[in-house]
């Protein structure tokens, strides 16, 4: 009977039903849950109507119950990187090239999350400190001063001294 739901649940798929296969997917895994293919099945259906954090519960269970299930690992990095958590998206991506190193999707999916990490992280403020756990930023104040070395060049009282920037830039006159 649990091969028969999961049966529906997959019809149900197909049919762009995803609520209806949810249904299906929780009566089959009630019915037996020793498979892992319920589990991810309904990971999926989890995933198409947005509900993340059960898809990675689901998928989480299927790869525990079936060890290097890679659709498990997709679908479970999918709804880490909907949640903006990109470290843990790119380590079921990852993953899964090295099983499968020509898997476009995963792939293309991957270097999505490494964007998204690479801008989260350029994006975040220096934190100062913290206080109760909660961190503070300072503002970001603008130096309106520069560091600059006056070279004398002449002993002779006339010329002007020449003002060289110690950032790198050209010599200020």
């Amino acid at each position: 009977m649990a091969e028969n739901e999961r049966v529906k649940g997959n019809e149900c798929v197909k049919a762009k039903d995803y609520k209806e296969a949810v249904t299906c997917y929780t009566r089959s895994i009630e019915l037996d849950d020793t498979e892992a293919f319920s589990f991810a099945n309904r990971a999926m259906a989890y995933l198409k109507l947005k509900d993340f954090k059960k898809v990675i519960e689901d998928a989480t269970r299927a790869i525990t119950m079936k060890p290097g299930y890679l659709k498990a690992f997709h679908r479970r990095g999918k709804a880490y990187h909907a949640l903006k958590q990109h470290e843990e998206a790119i380590k079921d991506f990852q993953y899964i090239l090295e099983e499968e190193p020509d898997n476009a999707d995963v792939n293309k999916d991957l270097k999505e999350s490494r964007r998204c990490l690479n801008d989260k992280l350029n994006k975040e403020p220096m934190v100062s400190e913290i206080i109760d756990d909660e961190p503070v930023t300072a503002p970001k104040i603008e130096n309106k001063f520069k560091r600059v070395v006056i070279i004398e060049d002449s002993d002779e009282e006339d010329e002007e001294p020449k003002i060289e920037d110690v950032t790198g830039s050209a010599p200020v006159r």
